[in-house]
């Protein structure tokens, strides 16, 4: 026993789906988070991790999961490539945070996932089109006759994003 569960029993799987089950409920989370944060339960951690009993989940066994799925993160569903560091530092996030409110609510004394060592993840720099391109692209559009070319000229007029477009 590593001395950090005080009322939780079970593996870290029993415990992460008591967890969503009331997170879900809570009423306090967008569906789009519920979804992205059972899909990380679901299809990521408990698979690889779930087995292990909360009382013996150790750090060591955090940091390896992480490296696990940077390497084979989609081996149990896709092509078997490993994880982005985004999506890994995603996973990891859903982990953190469940393990952080079972210390929040006296289930475990303290959270094995503080202080792991995060994939680094740089965000990729904008690609902006230059006003000669946006001319070409809309003449193609209305010379085509493009259903949407009043759409593409808002949306370039006013600096629309994809998700204001679509909304």
């Amino acid at each position: 026993d590593n001395g950090h569960v005080v009322n939780a029993t079970g593996t870290l799987g029993d415990y992460l789906t008591a967890w969503l089950d009331t997170y879900t409920r809570s009423g306090t989370v967008k569906r789009s988070t519920i979804a992205a944060t059972t899909n990380h339960i679901v299809n990521h951690i408990v698979p690889r991790i779930g087995h292990i009993p909360l009382a013996k989940l150790t750090a060591a066994n955090v940091q390896s999961f992480y490296g696990d799925l940077l390497t084979t993160g989609e081996a149990h569903y896709k092509s078997g490539r490993g994880l982005s560091p985004k999506s890994v530092r995603n996973i990891a996030g859903t982990l953190h945070k469940a393990l952080s409110e079972g210390v929040r609510f006296d289930q475990i004394t303290r959270n094995v996932a503080d202080g792991i060592s995060l994939p680094r993840y740089e965000r990729r720099e904008l690609q902006r089109w230059e006003p000669y391109q946006i001319g070409q692209f809309l003449r193609h559009r209305a010379d085509h006759g493009d259903y949407l070319y009043a759409v593409w000229r808002l949306m370039f007029a006013i600096g629309l994003r994809r998700g204001e477009v679509l909304g």
